[in-house]
């Protein structure tokens, strides 16, 4: 009697499958094709050529002001405010990067100090303004692919600064295509 009953629920089951099936919409393969590319850069190197340098400078002798020494990217060395000098004619210089990459690609670029000097009565300012040519998007030279980034920046020299040789503050850019 138990086979007889589960044979029974077997063929029902198997009736609903078909009709089901046969209710259904058939079913379709189809295939398209797209092609797939890639463009494989050359990675961006930016490597220092040139420390900036503000040279020999004079602190100031007032105690209640800083010298700002401005070394522009674009045209030297000038003390912008507070006293100082500058005993050593042309002995600073701009600082300079060379960044290299895919000849006639679109690059962008900042310069920034990523590390101070040591001594508190030393502050390096560098910002986007004073970059040549200015920061932002420009193009890597069509056959070398080599872009040079001369940059320059602010030195506050206050009164009681170590009289020696500081050169411990780095500036550091950051470039992308």
């Amino acid at each position: 009697m138990k086979t007889q009953q589960i044979t029974r629920c077997v063929c029902i089951v198997l009736v609903i499958f078909a009709v089901a099936a046969f209710l259904l919409p058939p079913i379709r393969a189809a295939e398209g094709t797209i092609d797939a590319s890639v463009t494989i850069s050359i990675p961006l190197e930016v490597a220092p050529v040139d420390v900036l340098g503000f040279g020999t400078l004079t602190p100031p002798t007032d105690l209640n002001v800083c010298a700002f020494w401005t070394l522009n990217a674009f045209n030297g060395l000038t003390l912008t405010s507070g006293e100082g000098e500058d005993p050593v004619a042309l002995d600073h210089g701009r600082g300079s990067f060379r960044i290299t990459g895919d000849p006639g690609a679109t690059v962008s670029y900042t310069v920034a100090v990523s590390k101070q000097f040591g001594d508190p009565d030393l502050t390096l300012t560098v910002t986007d303004a004073n970059v040549n040519p200015l920061s932002g998007a420009q193009i890597l030279d069509a056959t070398t692919g080599i872009l040079l980034v001369e940059f320059g920046g602010v030195l506050q020299i206050c009164d009681e600064v170590v009289v020696k040789t500081h050169n411990d503050a780095e500036v550091t850019m950051t470039a992308s295509y």
